[in-house]
């Protein structure tokens, strides 16, 4: 699954050590992109279209799937590549549990339940 994502520019890191440290810049840097953004301008993205994005958000979807029910180190990097997927290609159906698996990660990891 992560060398069929990778073959479309969606990488991730191949040790423990670099997937933790992935999350955590992912983690502040998604703190410090969602001032910019509000619901409101989430629901106004556009639906992703090329084949190519639905395809990977699809994989991606799965791929979060068995990451949470393994309890794999995954599963924040998932969510976060989710997201950042859905703001540059457009919302697909795995955009949703994305978020709100991203509202959690920013409770937890950072105490931002706003």
């Amino acid at each position: 699954c992560l060398s069929l994502l990778a073959k479309f520019g969606c990488r991730f890191p191949k040790t423990a050590v670099g997937r933790s440290m992935a999350t955590l810049l992912g983690i502040l840097n998604l703190k410090r992109t969602t001032k910019k953004f509000n619901p409101d301008m989430i629901m106004q993205l556009d639906v992703v279209a090329n084949p190519v994005d639905v395809a990977v958000s699809a994989t991606l979807g799965k791929l979060a799937l068995v990451a949470m029910v393994t309890s794999s180190d995954l599963t924040p990097l998932v969510c976060l590549k989710t997201t950042k997927q859905t703001v540059k290609h457009g919302v697909s159906p795995h955009s949703a549990p994305a978020f709100q698996l991203q509202g959690l990660l920013l409770g937890f990891f950072l105490g931002d339940f706003k």
